[in-house]
């Protein structure tokens, strides 16, 4: 795939809120382990509050992964709010050289 063919692609999809919970209702669906779901996206969900969160802690449980991370990269302004507090769950609004070292380190556990 070319990136003439990425970019074609991403615009025929509809722009608009996303459901950030999407990847894990499908890692759940599919029985799928994953020690970390990376989400980038330029709109922050129209998931009412606590759904992602419940979605999130019901998948670490029923998958026995309890040490799941979910990073969200909100490529958005910087007044959007991400309203969960939570240790294994991060948002960060924009992106920069930084980003990949910091979803590294927080994919270890070192924060």
């Amino acid at each position: 795939m070319t990136l003439g063919d990425v970019v074609e692609h991403l615009s025929s999809v509809a722009a608009g809120p996303v459901d950030l919970s999407a990847p894990i209702q499908w890692a759940s669906e599919k029985k799928k382990c994953f020690d970390t779901f990376l989400v980038f996206t330029d709109h922050l969900a129209s998931t009412e509050v606590g759904d992602l969160l419940s979605i999130f802690r019901n998948y670490k449980e029923n998958m026995n992964l309890p040490n799941t991370r979910y990073f969200l990269s909100t490529l958005c302004d910087k007044e959007s709010s991400f309203p969960y507090e939570e240790a294994s769950m991060l948002n960060v609004v924009g992106f920069n050289p930084k980003l990949l070292k910091m979803i590294q380190d927080f994919t270890c556990g070192i924060f």
